[in-house]
């Protein structure tokens, strides 16, 4: 039934706490409750109101229910009427239904039958428009039935109509042609009578059909739009009056005839109508015997289950979806409150109970998640949520509630988890990598000045100093390839790629490994044909294989397998590293495994940070395999390690397959020996220690120099110069203008300057950048003098 206006129903009871539940149930359905606590209140609010239902209990103060009953029938038309009896005053209820009550309900002490009162509430309504709407037609039928019958006695054509009508199941069409051709025998002059009906874009005719200029036509009219016509016409001219050749009764008669068709189309239709509201109906029993399969269906693709506990017949009620998730059959298996809390896994069956006992004592909704055990030994995760119903003295009579099945939904959390760990690893590692970038500068410079005074005192030193002093220039190389590696580590230094086999560098590795490998310590190579090409450094790869085989070395004390494999593969959407994105395509893999004593999780999560290592004090720095990892990053591939406590470790390596090929610049090579020069040299650097050893190193090679301790006075000497210094070292970072924006304003000035970029940090866009705007070369410091010498020479010289 169409609820767009709300049912205002009247409910007559004495128990006013009953009276309320039942008013919060009917609300719930969406009908307006009033409550009279008696028969007498409940007449006077009946006849003052406008109620569309009344429910009234049979045993009241006053008037009893069946009372209110008659006096309800003595005063007109009745409502729809429930009647509510106890037990055992089922004949009431039936002498009530025989003075008028629709449908009667009997209390139980559950309280079930106000489940139920909605639904007979429903039927009541349905039931009283379906007799409304029979009256209705009935009447429309008597009516047009009277007027038919009257005409029929005057006119032939109407009683021709009227037996066709008699027909039991004739089609509209079947009328129409019926009654066209039927006209033509109530006319003065049949044999020339033709005639046709239009109905919407539909026509039906005599076969003698004809269109003359003898015509009369009227509309037929349903509920007054126009539907169609209905035309007759004379073939031949027969003038009857000053009208025209039809009488005022043939007239008369079409009009009738109109107006008839247009009330047999209306019913018709009303028919039609009743046919598919019947129809309709049918389908909605239909839909209705279908809703627990499609509930059951529902439920499945969900994994959601429903429950019905009865706690005072402690009998439990499981739906479908319930069995499939505690893989139980409907039929061999009854479930009982013990069996459910059995079949929660040991380790969180107290848990369950307690959350459950503490929902009925508190009275509160309960909502837990339990691990189950199923009897094939699988573990599922499922969420029990619910509530208690009590009665009134405040016992618990019932639990009612869902099984969700969310094993897949803890898989799910559990990878996202590991994936946002892998993102976090991600991100600390750019920040060290950022940081590192960021001290290699200052840290250079330092070295630079050590390295550059210990070299010229080296030089000029008695043979019993010079040990001490090389010790010192070694010591200072040995920190600047420290630098060099934080910088491999956060992909600052220039990687010199070109297209390398993987399985020539192992087996290249496999010979350098031979002194380094004690002999119980098995080296096993497994290597695939038709390996893809990679785009990589050849040397940052051989330190690559050759940190990952050492560890390997380290970790077996005892003896055990080292094994080499490369294969083919796909970086796809099942790689994952932690970042969001991913290069995806072929690639080639490398893996480096062991039989060592392996690592345990939370190592395991750590072995890629800087300066975390598992060696001890003063057996390395901790860089290994955060350099390596910076490498692998640098190369556009992934690294992923597994590892199991006494089982070993493997190493896989993902790097992407040659796509393309890249033109490198070549490296500027060199003349063997550090020519001298007489020519002049413009020192730019903010750092005076830095600056006045590069001037001695300079000028002890023949050059005159000049120093500038920033961008703006280098510009200020270099435009003052008459263009007659020869060359610029320039630094790049530095305050103020900084290196950047003098390169660009000498540049300016002298397109033909020559300069050369000297820094302690050198970032690959940098130096392309500089290079681009017109630098000749670049040089990282530390620098020893022949370096610097020779690069001068050479720039000069081109």
């Amino acid at each position: 039934m169409d609820k767009s206006g709300t049912v205002r129903i009247l409910y007559m009871e004495d128990d006013l706490g009953l009276a309320r539940l039942v008013q919060k149930r009917m609300k719930r359905a969406g009908y307006s409750v009033d409550i009279a606590g008696d028969g007498e209140i409940g007449l006077k609010m009946y006849l003052t109101g406008c109620y569309d239902v009344i429910a009234v209990d049979h045993q009241m103060p006053g008037y009893s229910g069946l009372e209110v009953i008659k006096n309800l029938a003595s005063r007109g038309p009745l409502p729809p009427i429930v009647m509510i009896t106890g037990k055992g005053n089922e004949q009431l209820a039936v002498e009530a239904m025989k003075i008028g009550a629709g449908d009667y309900v009997v209390k139980d002490v559950d309280g079930k039958y106000i489940e139920s009162l909605p639904g007979i509430i429903e039927r009541l309504l349905e039931r009283k428009h379906l007799i409304e709407e029979k009256k209705q037609a009935e009447e429309a039928l008597r009516k047009k039935t009277q007027i038919l019958s009257k005409r029929v006695k005057e006119l032939n054509c109407l009683y021709g109509i009227a037996h066709l009508l008699e027909k039991p199941n004739i089609s509209l069409s079947d009328i129409l042609q019926g009654t066209v051709n039927l006209i033509p025998f109530s006319w003065q002059y049949p044999e020339i009578t033709c005639s046709r009906i239009i109905l919407n874009d539909q026509q039906f005719q005599t076969d003698n059909f004809k269109e003359t200029v003898w015509k009369q036509s009227n509309e037929i009219m349903v509920k007054g739009k126009r539907v169609g016509n209905l035309e007759v016409y004379y073939l031949e001219e027969r003038k009857t009056s000053d009208e025209g050749p039809f009488l005022k009764e043939e007239k008369s008669l079409l009009n009738a005839l109109t107006e008839r068709l247009g009330k047999i189309i209306e019913r018709k239709n009303v028919d039609k109508a009743l046919r598919e509201r019947t129809d309709d109906l049918k389908h909605t029993n239909q839909l209705l015997s279908k809703n627990i399969q499609i509930l059951n269906q529902a439920q499945e693709t969900a994994h959601i289950g429903h429950f019905d506990y009865d706690i005072i017949k402690e009998k439990l009620h499981w739906s479908d979806e319930v069995y499939r998730i505690f893989d139980k059959i409907p039929g061999n298996f009854t479930p009982s409150y013990k069996d459910y809390f059995k079949m929660i896994h040991p380790l969180d069956r107290n848990f369950g109970e307690s959350e459950y006992l503490n929902s009925l004592e508190n009275k509160t909704e309960f909502d837990f998640e339990v691990k189950i055990l199923l009897n094939n030994g699988t573990v599922k995760y499922i969420q029990n949520k619910g509530q208690n119903e009590y009665d009134k003295a405040g016992n618990p009579i019932r639990a009612v509630g869902m099984i969700l099945d969310i094993t897949e939904r803890k898989r799910h959390d559990a990878e996202r988890l590991h994936l946002e760990q892998r993102l976090r690893q991600a991100q600390k590692m750019e920040s060290v990598g950022t940081l590192s970038g960021g001290i290699a500068h200052e840290f250079n410079n330092l070295m630079f000045i050590i390295s550059a005074n210990a070299e010229l005192l080296a030089s000029n030193a008695q043979f019993e100093k010079k040990k001490e002093l090389k010790a010192i220039i070694k010591t200072v190389r040995r920190g600047s390839d420290l630098v060099k590696q934080l910088l491999t580590f956060s992909h600052k230094t220039e990687l010199k790629l070109q297209p390398i086999d993987l399985n020539v560098e192992i087996r290249k590795i496999k010979k350098m490994l031979g002194p380094l490998i004690p002999g119980m310590i098995a080296i096993e190579s497994d290597l695939a044909d038709d390996l893809y090409t990679v785009k990589a450094d050849s040397g940052q790869i051989e330190q690559i294989l050759m940190n990952l085989c050492i560890n390997s070395r380290d970790v077996m004390p005892d003896g055990g397998k080292l094994t080499l494999k490369t294969a083919n593969g796909v970086i796809d959407e099942s790689i994952h590293d932690g970042h969001l994105k991913i290069k995806k395509g072929r690639c080639a893999i490398v893996t480096v495994a062991d039989t060592g004593s392996g690592m345990d999780r939370k190592t395991k999560e750590r072995i890629f940070d800087p300066f975390f290592t598992t060696k001890e004090v003063g057996q390395g720095t901790g860089l290994g395999l955060s350099v390596i990892y910076g490498i692998i990053k640098a190369h556009g591939g992934y690294i992923f390690c597994d590892s199991e406590v006494n089982k070993g470790t493997a190493f896989r390596i993902y790097l992407p397959a040659v796509e393309s090929t890249k033109i490198h610049l070549q490296q500027k090579q060199y003349p063997s020996t550090p020519p001298k020069g007489r020519e002049i040299i413009l020192i730019v650097d903010d750092n005076k220690d830095v600056a006045a050893i590069t001037k001695t190193m300079l000028e002890q090679a023949g050059y005159k120099t000049i120093i500038a301790y920033s961008g703006e006075f280098a510009l200020y000497t270099y435009t003052r110069s008459g263009k007659k210094i020869d060359l610029v070292v320039l630094d790049l970072n530095m305050p103020g203008m900084g290196g950047q924006k003098c390169l660009k304003k000498l540049l300016e000035f002298d397109p033909d300057v020559k300069i050369i970029i000297a820094s302690g940090y050198i970032d690959d866009a940098l130096i392309k950048n500089a290079t681009n705007y017109g630098a000749k070369a670049a040089i990282t410091k530390p620098y020893r003098k022949n370096e610097i010498s020779k690069l001068i020479r050479l720039v000069l010289d081109e």
